[in-house]
């Protein structure tokens, strides 16, 4: 016999249940199953009743009758976890596609999520309430299926059918298993059960496994079941409607009505009306409030603080529920209420894949797979955690050793460290380098689950991990916290580890041998799913729960958070497996699978139930920016209530007078006032000095603006800057003046390692010296002269020789990236020759005279310009010059981006301006018709300065004049002079702000320091080549 009980929004039966339980039975003789473990507990503490979970039933149903199943009484039956499903799975594909192929899964089986995605596909089939071969007719009898996707449903079928008799040959069983176990058991008219009374409250939904094992537990025991529901409210209870329409066709219904309501009238209007057709808008809604924020941390903050401001009137810890959709989207919740002094019911934790000897384990792993990979683990592994908590390692001798040479060979680099270790006079670290390398050889490319198990925790064992922290802790080296994190990750690593090696025992594996690398992510996904308890849970804080999980429950003070677009709800996709039009035509048939239309109906159901909740205020908060901004649930509300009557306010910054944290406090001092004492001993003696520097910058030039007014430092700075001066150390000067001190007073630069890849300066000067050595051939001639395919093969040819010389000279490294890069620079240097036969052809008279011309370096005589009496003097290379025989014009490569026109005229290009100047003053024989970059990237001219007697060219049209002058070279030259000479008298006089105007380059030595860096910064920088 089942009873069914339908309540409205925010109701529950849970109470009235208890009620009659106590009444009637004993405390053994009746259950409330709950479909959470936070409803199992708070009922639980109120006693009334036994409460437990669903998944209680079956477990409890099998066990007290195993006898029914007949079965022999040697055969074992074994629940099999998640991850043995998935590596039976795995097992099974390879399997089917031996036996009858893969036609339709052959390109994914392989993939990455693919064996996750299949298993729990067969899951969701056999919770469908279908039997196998009720599955098997339907995908294999599919009526006017698509014939593309025939071979989709057959494989399915074969893939299903495979795993379940293989379950059944082992005596194993899943999650759906032991579901069908019990019910075969209930079958039985003879089946043992301890209970007269099932109570079934707080679901809104039962699956088809879970509907009929309450149908047969129905014929031994009295069920009852309440069920939040509301048939004129479908858009709210659209994820209850399946399951009440199921058991509405067997079950005695009941309206359990509540008598009277405890909410303020402007909340029970919104439980009352919220999703019904037709309602009347209410004037006042003072117990709602809507907070808005920049951010998720924002938005955290503003609702603690409400939270705090209603605790310090006297509320009560128990008094409020703060609900999210889910926990993944607020990450360090637990320590932001810590900082607010809240007690919550949230741990602060960690997962255990993040803990520092999980990640050593990996990158034991990864050395031990070899390839290109290998390599970089070696280095990370010689600097990990775990490697410095035990051992002795000079860490700047490993970082010129890592500057010094690319390593592509494991064993050459493992020498190189050797050796070094050998000879540095510690000699412990010679030591400790001997007892990480036999860790090391240890582990092994290939090997069982079982016996890298085995490996790693003889190895947590030699290290004695926990004695190493204990020892720090007593030297002050670390605190209680680091070391109960180090010991409690040991513990649960043995534990993963012991676990990983029944998974592939019980799934028939044992035998089979893993990569390395197999193994690493095996051990990082079982790792993912724990996690390290940092700091215990408080259970008489604030309640903080996800929505799915709180049905049932009234609170004085409920929060909704993250009530954001995509978020709450949630956007899904639809399974790529069988999408959603697919899976309406399978539940036509019989087998129920949910789609994408199910989960939008739970969050609206999840967002009506937990706002229903609320007695005295409801407080909806998100946050927006340019990608989403508020659910459409926020609309829901107002729309229940005249037009701005609901409170709505935008977290901001919090005065000092208005903290409620002590950093709230210590922000909002700091920006006031500086003279307590308290406070100083946070933030140091010298912090009234500190505190004050932004308005001393604001105020005008000083040293904490970058000048440097002391004479004699000023002195310093010239005589380290010196007289020489090339374009492209006046052009950082130009872009950024603090740039230039950190690079070239200074002489920072940033800490690079070597990669794999050329890197783009390499790049720049390879290409650089090819066209160098090519031109040089070509001189005072056409190339258009030549046929193209000759041209090719000269390029061709230069390019072997340059490349040889450079990877000789260790400037190129040969690893599995270079053949890619050659074939793309190869790639380039074609395009550039196509688009310079087009130029030259129509470029006439124009031929190339000469190539890297040299001012001021090599012996060559420089530009020499006088600045305030004195003289500085400029140097450079111009990469080539081309001349029609009375006027020549300079061009300049650069690799890819170019500059701009107005970088010219404002000062930033000086590379042309410069180059110009040397000409006309070194080489006054001939007239300067101007000169523009040529992007290698691009393969096309582009930029730069050029007369108007240059004339029309392939590349430049309208050359418009510099200014209105009537001489165009002689207004170009003094706005070039100028320029410069303003330069040299600020960078002399000790102006070093840093006020990039332009990008901020990736490379930029100050990137890391700089308080301007990032206000304009961009991806990359332009090498000169």
């Amino acid at each position: 016999m089942i009873d069914l009980y339908t309540v409205p929004l925010g109701a529950t039966a849970r109470d009235f249940f208890s009620a009659e339980a106590e009444k009637k039975y004993s405390y053994d003789e009746a259950l409330l199953v709950l479909p959470s473990r936070l409803l199992v507990n708070h009922a639980r503490r109120s006693g009334r009743a036994q409460a437990v979970n669903f998944e209680y039933l079956p477990n409890r149903i099998v066990a007290l009758n195993r006898q029914l199943l007949d079965l022999p009484p040697e055969v074992k039956l074994e629940m099999i976890s998640r991850r043995t499903q998935e590596l039976l799975v795995g097992d099974l594909l390879h399997q089917l596609a031996k036996l009858q192929g893969l036609d339709y899964f052959s390109k994914l089986a392989d993939k990455e999520g693919f064996v996750k995605a299949v298993t729990g596909l067969l899951g969701q089939l056999s919770r469908s309430g279908s039997t196998q071969e009720e599955i098997t007719t339907a995908l294999l009898e599919w009526e006017q299926r698509n014939p593309a996707y025939v071979m989709k449903d057959r494989e399915v079928a074969a893939l299903y059918n495979l795993y379940r008799n293989k379950l059944k040959q082992k005596n194993w069983y899943d999650v759906e298993g032991l579901y069908r176990l019990a019910i075969a058991v209930l079958e039985r008219p003879q089946a043992k059960l301890p209970w007269q009374q099932l109570y079934f409250s707080e679901f809104y939904h039962f699956d088809a496994l879970q509907r009929l094992l309450i149908k047969s537990l129905s014929r031994h025991c009295q069920i009852s079941i309440g069920l939040m529901y509301e048939p004129k409210r479908p858009e709210i209870f659209a994820a209850v409607e399946r399951s009440f329409g199921y058991l509405s066709g067997f079950a005695q219904l009941h309206d359990l009505h509540m008598e009277g309501s405890v909410r303020k009238p402007d909340l029970q209007h919104l439980t009352a009306k919220l999703g019904a057709g037709s309602y009347q808008t209410l004037a006042v809604a003072d117990s709602i409030n809507f907070i808005e924020s920049g951010d998720s941390e924002g938005e955290l903050r503003a609702v603690l603080r409400s939270i705090k401001a209603k605790l310090q009137h006297g509320a009560a810890y128990n008094d409020f529920l703060v609900a999210v959709r889910d926990f993944k989207t607020y990450s360090g919740i637990r320590a932001v209420c810590d900082e607010y002094g809240i007690p919550v019911t949230l741990p602060k934790i960690a997962s255990l894949s993040a803990q520092p000897v999980c990640e050593f384990l990996r990158l034991l792993l990864n050395v031990a797979a070899g390839g290109s990979e290998a390599i970089a683990a070696y280095w990370r592994l010689l600097k990990c955690g775990v490697v410095k908590l035990v051992y002795s390692f000079d860490g700047e001798q490993l970082n010129r050793l890592k500057q010094e040479y690319l390593y592509n060979d494991l064993r050459q680099l493992r020498k190189a460290v050797r050796d070094k270790a050998d000879a540095n006079e510690n000699k412990q670290w010679s030591a400790d380098l001997g007892e990480l390398e036999l860790l090391l050889d240890k582990v092994q490319r290939r090997d069982t689950a079982a016996a890298y198990g085995e490996t790693f925790k003889t190895i947590l064992e030699a290290l004695a991990l926990p004695v190493k922290a204990g020892e720090n802790y007593k030297n002050g080296r670390a605190d209680l916290l680091e070391v109960k994190n180090i010991v409690e990750t040991v513990r649960q690593l043995s534990e993963v580890l012991d676990t990983l090696s029944e998974d592939y025992q019980n799934g028939g594996l044992e035998s089979v041998p893993l990569k390395a690398e197999e193994y690493s992510q095996l051990l990082i996904s079982a790792c993912s799913e724990r996690q390290i308890i940092l700091t215990a849970a408080d259970s008489e804080g604030i309640l903080f729960g996800e929505a799915a999980n709180l049905q049932g429950l009234l609170f004085k003070h409920v929060y909704i958070m993250g009530l954001r677009e995509g978020e709450f709800p949630r956007s899904k996709n639809e399974n790529w497996i069988y999408n959603d039009r697919e899976r309406a035509e399978l539940s036509g048939v019989g087998v129920e699978l949910d789609n994408t239309a199910c989960a939008y109906a739970e969050d609206k159901f999840f967002f009506a139930a937990v706002a229903a909740m609320a007695t005295e205020t409801l407080t909806l908060s998100w946050y927006s920016d340019d990608t989403a901004g508020a659910s459409a649930y926020i609309e829901d509300v107002e729309r229940l209530y005249a037009a701005g009557c609901i409170t709505r306010s935008r977290a901001g910054r919090i005065g000092w007078q208005e903290a409620l944290s002590e950093q709230e406090l210590l922000l909002g001092i700091t920006q006031k006032d500086t003279c307590h004492n308290w406070l100083l001993e946070r933030l140091g003696a010298d912090w009234t000095l500190r505190s004050s520097i932004e308005r001393i910058r604001e105020q005008g030039d000083s040293v904490y603006k970058g000048v440097f007014e002391d004479v004699q430092l000023q002195r310093a700075i010239n005589e380290a800057v010196g007289g020489l001066f090339s374009a492209s150390h006046l052009e950082t000067y130009a872009q950024c003046p603090y740039r230039f001190l950190l690079s070239y007073v200074w002489k920072q630069q940033q800490y690079e390692e070597l990669t794999e890849t050329v890197e783009p300066a390499v790049e720049g000067s390879l290409l650089h010296d090819v066209l160098a050595r090519f031109m040089a051939g070509h001189l005072h001639e056409k190339l258009t002269k030549y046929p193209p395919t000759e041209l090719i093969s000269q390029l061709d040819d230069i390019m072997t020789s340059v490349c040889d010389e450079y990877i000789t000279g260790k400037k190129i490294a040969v690893t599995d990236f270079w053949p890619s890069q050659r074939r793309k620079l190869n790639l380039l240097l074609r395009r550039w020759l196509q688009r310079e036969l087009v130029y030259q052809k129509k470029w006439e008279p124009f031929v190339p005279v000469k190539i890297e011309w040299d001012f001021g370096r090599n012996g060559s005589v420089p530009l020499v310009l006088e600045v305030n009496g004195g003289k500085i003097y400029l140097n450079g290379r111009i990469d080539r010059i081309d001349s029609d025989g009375n006027g020549i014009f300079v061009t300049d490569y650069k690799r890819s981006q170019t500059p701009s026109g107005s970088e010219l005229t404002e000062g930033l290009d000086l590379q042309i301006p410069v180059y110009l100047m040397a000409l006309a003053a070194l080489e006054p024989q001939s007239k300067v018709l101007g000169g523009g970059y040529y992007s290698l990237k691009e393969a096309k001219r582009k930029g730069g300065f050029a007369m108007q007697t240059l004339g029309k060219t392939p590349f430049t049209t309208n050359n418009k004049p510099f200014s209105d002058a009537e001489d165009q070279w002689l207004a170009f030259a003094d706005f070039c002079r100028t320029t410069v000479r303003g330069y040299i008298n600020t960078l002399r006089q000790g102006n070093f702000p840093p006020a990039p105007r332009k990008n901020c380059p990736e490379y930029c030595p100050g990137k890391d320091i700089c308080r301007a860096y990032g206000e304009l910064a961009a991806e990359g920088g332009e090498e000169n080549v």
